[in-house]
């Protein structure tokens, strides 16, 4: 791993190690390939429709578009579990059903 990628690695342990303790589970492990649409979808489609889809969040009022995404990650990855979203990000559910509102 070059050290370049030390902070897409600390990203991703920091999700795992949230979404074990918002699931109460004693590990959660990180696959480099996962069987998922990501194995099938051109990275490059993908990114740019992301880019499409998500753009209006670029003017997005505080919290900003990173907590909205941030939040919107976690929600997804906790199957969409308003108190285990809550309980990772540190927050009210509320305020986790407010942003996820915002995204939608």
């Amino acid at each position: 791993m070059a050290t370049t990628d030390l902070p897409v690695a600390h990203t991703q342990a920091e999700r795992a190690l949230r979404r074990a303790l918002a699931t109460s589970e004693p590990v959660a492990h990180h696959r480099a390939e996962e069987q998922s649409v990501h194995s099938i979808v051109n990275p490059a489609d993908a990114t740019a429709l992301a880019r499409t889809r998500f753009a209006p969040l670029d003017t997005a009022a505080p919290p900003g578009p990173a907590a909205l995404l941030e939040t919107l990650r976690s929600w997804l990855a906790l199957h969409c579990s308003w108190d285990q979203t809550a309980t990772a990000l540190q927050v009210h559910r509320n305020t986790v059903r407010h942003r996820i509102g915002r995204v939608a």
